[in-house]
C-alpha cells in the first residue's frame, strides 16, 4: 500500500470512530419528559407521596375525607370507584358504590342499580363506621329547666321553633347521656331573647355545643342546628355527634358539624361552613 492511500484509509476510519462518537452523544442528550423548572431536561425518578384517605358522605349534603384524624371536604370525583359500607334509616344497607345524580345512586360491582328510600350514610371500611339508630323526642319540663340553667334566660316551651331530644349512651357505660338541641330562632310568637342552644349531659356533666343569643334584626340570617346522626368511628369508646347546621335564607348553606370526644370533652372538629 502506498503512502497516499494509507492516508486516506486513515481519514475514513477517523471519520467513522467521529460519526460513531456522535450518535453515541446525540442518544445520551435526547430530552426527556420532565423537563425542571429552569429549561433543562432532568430524569426524575421520585415517586409521588401517597396519601390515603377514608370517606364520608351524610345525607347528600356533604362529601368528607379523612385522613389521620383530619376532616376536610371531598369532591364527588373522590369516590368514583370506591367501595362505601351503606346506612340507609340508620340500618346497615350493604356494601356498594356511590354515582352522583341529583342524589346519591347505589349500584353494586356489576353497575346494577340499587334502588333505597331514605337518609344516606357512606363510609369506608377504614373508618369502621357504626350509625347508631336513635330515636328523637321532646324536652320535659326537667329538661326546661336544666337549658333554663344553662342559657341563664327562662325558656317557655310554646317558644320553641327547634325542641329536640335523644337519648343515647354515647360512651358505652350502659348509662344513658342525653343530647338536646332548643331554638326559638322562627318562633311565631316575639320574643325578649332570641337564642340557639345545643348541649350534651354526659353522665350528668353539661358539655355546650353551641350557645347564641341573637339580636331580633339578625334571626333571619342565624344558623340553626339540628340533630342529625351519631356514629361510632375506629372503634372508639365514643360516639361522634353529627349535627345539621342549617339557614333560613342564603345566608349560609345547609351542611354538618362534627363533634368528636377530645382531651375530655366534646369538641367541634369540623365546620362544614
Amino acid at each position: 500500500m502506498n503512502k497516499k492511500a494509507a492516508c486516506i484509509l486513515i481519514l475514513i476510519l477517523l471519520l467513522g470512530y467521529a460519526l460513531i462518537v456522535g450518535i453515541i452523544f446525540m442518544v445520551k442528550e435526547e430530552p426527556n419528559d420532565n423537563p425542571d423548572n429552569n429549561g433543562s431536561n432532568i430524569d426524575i425518578d421520585n415517586d409521588p407521596v401517597e396519601i390515603t384517605y377514608d370517606y364520608l358522605e351524610i345525607n347528600n349534603i356533604i362529601q368528607l375525607k379523612n385522613n389521620g384524624g383530619i376532616w376536610s371536604l371531598a369532591s364527588n370525583e373522590e369516590f368514583d370507584e370506591v367501595l362505601f359500607d351503606i346506612y340507609v334509616n340508620k340500618t346497615f344497607f350493604g356494601n356498594y358504590y356511590l354515582k352522583k345524580g341529583v342524589n346519591w345512586n347505589i349500584f353494586d360491582e356489576n353497575n346494577n342499580y340499587i334502588d333505597y328510600d331514605g337518609d344516606l350514610v357512606a363510609g369506608t371500611s377504614g373508618l369502621k363506621m357504626n350509625v347508631r339508630n336513635n330515636n328523637i323526642s321532646v324536652v320535659d319540663s326537667i329538661d326546661l329547666q336544666e337549658a333554663s340553667t344553662i342559657l341563664e334566660n327562662n325558656i317557655d316551651m310554646m317558644s320553641l321553633s327547634t325542641n329536640q331530644k335523644v337519648m343515647l349512651d354515647l360512651d358505652s357505660n350502659g348509662i344513658m347521656d342525653k343530647v338536646i338541641s332548643l331554638s326559638n330562632i322562627f318562633s311565631e310568637i316575639d320574643q325578649s331573647v332570641y337564642f340557639n342552644l345545643l348541649y350534651v349531659n354526659l353522665n350528668g356533666e353539661i358539655i355546650v355545643l353551641e350557645k347564641e343569643l341573637v339580636n331580633s334584626a339578625n334571626i333571619l340570617v342565624s344558623p340553626t342546628y339540628r340533630i342529625g346522626y351519631f356514629i361510632n368511628l375506629l372503634d372508639s369508646q365514643y360516639d361522634s355527634i353529627f349535627i345539621q347546621k342549617g339557614y333560613f335564607s342564603n345566608a349560609g348553606e345547609t351542611t354538618y358539624l362534627i363533634y368528636e370526644y377530645t382531651d375530655n370533652t366534646y369538641s367541634l372538629t369540623f365546620d362544614g361552613n
